[in-house]
């Protein structure tokens, strides 16, 4: 399973990410609580990845970024990949 953990301004999301079709929101939360649930995803297999979008709402269907160390918000981010 491909997981992507993203932050966002405020709030992180856990996005299952398939290679053909549109990614799919299991949890959307406080960074502290995405973090640990990818911690415990990536101990039962699965592949994490780490990207941060910064805009507001529904970012589904947005642009995620990486490197992370150039989101705004890089000191709240404690998830290592």
């Amino acid at each position: 399973m491909k997981l992507t953990l993203v932050y966002q301004s405020g709030i992180a999301n856990v996005f299952q990410t398939f290679d053909d079709a549109p990614p799919k929101r299991l949890l959307q939360h406080s960074f502290n609580v995405c973090e640990w649930y990818c911690r415990g995803a990536r101990q039962a297999g699965a592949e994490i990845t780490v990207a941060y979008c910064n805009e507001a709402g529904d970012i589904t269907h947005r642009s995620w970024a990486t490197p992370r160390e150039h989101a705004p918000f890089t000191n709240e981010m404690h998830f290592d990949n």
